[in-house]
């Protein structure tokens, strides 16, 4: 295992890619996971890929590997539920660290704007 994760988000990659809705990213969220991979691939980092689940659709075992890692990164993950979102506050608060991008966490896994004073919780404790 690695001291370095890259969190991938089910229900990111669902959202930023519907095309019955008229929503298509023409897979930026894919190409900025990639981008991160190769960052740390140049610089000789070692990473796991920790996959975010969505619930009653694909459930996985991140939230329980989180404590084995010093470093996440979660590139553009816009969507999370407020449980998930917990999960990441408590990882921080037992000395994690965690990288994001500006549009981190901006709606729940139903496409439903977050309360911005969860987010804020969270960047707070990375300052």
């Amino acid at each position: 295992m690695s001291d370095v994760a890259i969190l991938v988000s089910t229900p990111t990659a669902i959202w930023n890619n519907i095309p019955a809705l008229g929503l298509t990213s023409h897979n930026s969220y894919q190409k900025e996971i990639m981008k991160w991979a190769r960052i740390l691939e140049s610089m000789g980092i070692t990473y796991d890929v920790l996959i975010l689940g969505m619930n009653r659709i694909f459930s996985t075992d991140w939230a329980e590997r989180l404590g084995g890692y010093k470093l996440i990164i979660a590139p553009e993950l816009t969507h999370i539920s407020p449980k998930d979102l917990e999960k990441i506050e408590e990882y921080l608060q037992m000395g994690g660290r965690l990288i994001v991008t500006p549009n981190f966490a901006r709606y729940n896994q139903y496409g439903e704007p977050l309360p911005r004073i969860l987010v804020e919780r969270i960047l707070s404790r990375q300052a």
